[in-house]
């Protein structure tokens, strides 16, 4: 087998993989600079996330407070490494 058919296999299995979901980026905690904004948050205040893939397994959102993403798969919520569910 050629080098480049070795390549492309590997590409072909990376794809399939992320298509069924199966992470290769793992999750980063969230910007210290929300952490910040959620602490001060006030009921109907609303946090913005940035495009990315963030671990909010331990995230505490105050009561009336929303967050909300970047956009459609442009921001990735994870609670993988959770001991249960959300």
């Amino acid at each position: 087998m050629k080098q480049t058919d070795w390549i492309k296999r590997i590409g072909c299995i990376v794809t399939l993989m992320m298509a069924c979901g199966v992470g290769l980026v793992s999750a980063a905690p969230l910007p210290p600079e929300t952490l910040t904004a959620l602490k001060a948050a006030q009921p109907g205040t609303a946090i913005t996330l940035p495009a990315g893939t963030f671990n909010i397994y331990e995230l505490k959102l105050p009561a009336g407070v929303k967050l909300q993403g970047a956009g459609y798969e442009r921001t990735i919520l994870s609670a993988k490494g959770a001991p249960s569910g959300l």
